[in-house]
């Protein structure tokens, strides 16, 4: 477990410098009452690590955290720590915001699901959750409002005509969408393309797989955004450290050893 806190205590270090004018001095978001000794930025660092390996359940991370006192004299109850990383998800989602454009330096989408937009290097820009049964779609509507003047491939969810001409006419995004095999005029998928999307679904194999995505344990819609968020800070996170490193930012898995 003293492996666990040389890992944590590197994410902490990383949250610290890309919290500027997010939180105060004791990096904590400034409010009235009591001051926590334990940070507002030590419980985002302590979620990160957490979802980094692979521990996703607040009851194993503190049965685990048994007998590190020393290391973590301050250290809060499961339940205080269940609270506040529901309170701190604007920092953490503000976090990994810049260390998106850190890495990428503003480069040109799953019974809930998860869409996404990814830059080639497959750093999540941004994120949404539905609920399962509105339509792929409907999710776009948003994108014309954050990206201008590229091109976004997506999968077969997100075909719609009227949608690829209003994100053109509105924004100057051109999506590039397969087309179905039984769909009329159908056309192979140029490999460039395909190659492109395929980066996304990387992205989503590895939250499945190393941030276990679909075992969640949130009971109401703010906790389940809370993981979700989590995970995939946790996830920027590790490709900064091998963005530091000079290693390719995918490597996820093996980014803090």
């Amino acid at each position: 477990m003293h492996n666990f806190y040389a890992k944590y205590v590197k994410i902490l270090d990383i949250c610290k410098q890309f919290s500027k004018n997010l939180v105060n001095e004791q990096g904590n978001v400034p409010r009235r009452g009591v001051v926590p000794k334990f940070s507002d930025l030590e419980v985002i660092a302590l979620s990160l690590t957490a979802e980094s390996l692979s521990i996703d359940s607040e009851n194993c991370l503190f049965v685990r955290l048994k007998g590190l006192g020393d290391l973590f004299p301050n250290l809060i109850s499961r339940r205080q720590f269940n609270t506040r990383r529901k309170l701190t998800i604007p920092v953490c989602n503000a976090i990994r915001e810049r260390m998106t454009d850190e890495i990428d330096g503003g480069e040109s989408l799953f019974r809930y699901k998860l869409h996404a937009v990814c830059g080639l290097g497959g750093v999540i820009h941004s994120f949404d959750i539905t609920k399962a049964n509105v339509h792929d779609i409907n999710y776009l509507k948003d994108v014309k409002y954050e990206y201008h003047d590229c091109s976004i491939f997506g999968d077969r969810g997100y075909i719609s005509a009227s949608m690829q001409l209003d994100l053109f006419e509105s924004a100057n995004i051109r999506l590039e969408v397969p087309y179905r095999l039984n769909q009329k005029g159908w056309k192979p998928t140029f490999i460039p393309f395909a190659k492109a999307r395929k980066r996304i679904e990387t992205d989503f194999s590895q939250f499945v797989g190393q941030f276990m995505l679909n075992r969640n344990y949130a009971k109401q819609p703010p906790g389940l955004f809370a993981r979700v968020i989590s995970k995939i800070a946790s996830f920027t996170t590790l490709q900064y450290v091998n963005y530091l490193s000079g290693r390719p930012i995918g490597h996820v898995k093996y980014a803090l050893d």
